[in-house]
């Protein structure tokens, strides 16, 4: 189990074995989705950005879709 701290501003270091099993980089985004009831988030990891907006695009208008994305989840205790 990897651990981090919260600091007084809500900001965490994501951990660099975390960083590197994930292939997470300067730049790339973390969506999370909260589970109240099972007090857990999911963290995805949205590889260039830019691509994801473009793929937001290109399905609504031509129906294509195209994800570049990592799972991360995360149990809240």
């Amino acid at each position: 189990m990897i651990t981090s701290k919260v600091s007084r501003k809500g900001l965490v270091n994501i951990p660099t074995k975390v960083r590197e099993s994930l292939g997470i980089e300067e730049g790339d985004l973390l969506q999370w989705t909260i589970n109240t009831r099972s007090r857990t988030a999911t963290i995805r990891v949205v590889k260039n950005p830019a691509e994801k907006l473009k793929a937001k695009y290109i399905k609504s208008h031509c129906g294509h879709t195209i994800a570049f994305t990592s799972l991360i989840s995360i149990d809240v205790h």
